[in-house]
């Protein structure tokens, strides 16, 4: 997911190479992609990232069900 004024940029991290295990996602400096927070909260992988449209929160939903929110 890319923020409303392209300033970051939301990515499920991958180390394993299985899709099963994106637990966690990095927020990263959308001109040089250095990682800036990692969060962690899902049980599950992730299969979505959302920025809202005044790019101040994100949301995450995860193949454990949940929808968390992060301000």
């Amino acid at each position: 997911a890319v923020s409303p004024d392209g300033s970051l940029v939301a990515a499920a991290r991958n180390d394993n190479g299985d899709p099963n295990l994106k637990t966690d996602f990095g927020l990263l400096d959308g001109r040089t992609l250095e990682v800036k927070e990692r969060f962690v909260g899902h049980a599950k992988a992730i299969v979505n990232l959302s920025f809202s449209s005044d790019g101040k929160t994100l949301i995450s939903v995860g193949r454990d069900g949940e929808i968390r929110r992060w301000d």
